[in-house]
């Protein structure tokens, strides 16, 4: 793996090579270190936590969504019992949601 300060000067000098970038692009760009990328990085992604509704109403729905993990096997068996296997393609749905949720930290954004 290529070390984060190697990357980044790999991608710089890629980037200055464009001849489209204005001469205050390529001053911004070489006076950019990998750092501060990072440090904007985290300050557009705490931005986008405090301004973003989704990530609102998942985290008010936390608590809901664990206790249908604990519950979880207890509605597997009554889904299995369901005669009309409505409750079977409802409780389906909202068990992949949960499983994609806990076993793919990246998506919990999203679900």
């Amino acid at each position: 793996m290529i070390p984060p300060n190697d990357a980044w000067t790999i991608t710089k000098t890629n980037y200055l090579k464009d001849d489209d970038l204005s001469s205050e692009e390529r001053d911004m760009l070489n006076s950019c270190s990998s750092k501060d990328l990072i440090d904007e990085m985290k300050r557009m992604e705490n931005r986008h936590a405090q301004d973003s509704k989704t990530r609102n109403i998942m985290s008010s729905l936390q608590p809901f969504a664990q206790t249908l993990r604990k519950i979880g096997p207890a509605l597997d068996t009554f889904s299995n019992a369901d005669p009309h296997g409505i409750m079977s393609l409802v409780w389906g749905s909202v068990r992949l949601i949960l499983v994609v949720h806990s076993t793919r930290p990246r998506f919990s954004c999203v679900f």
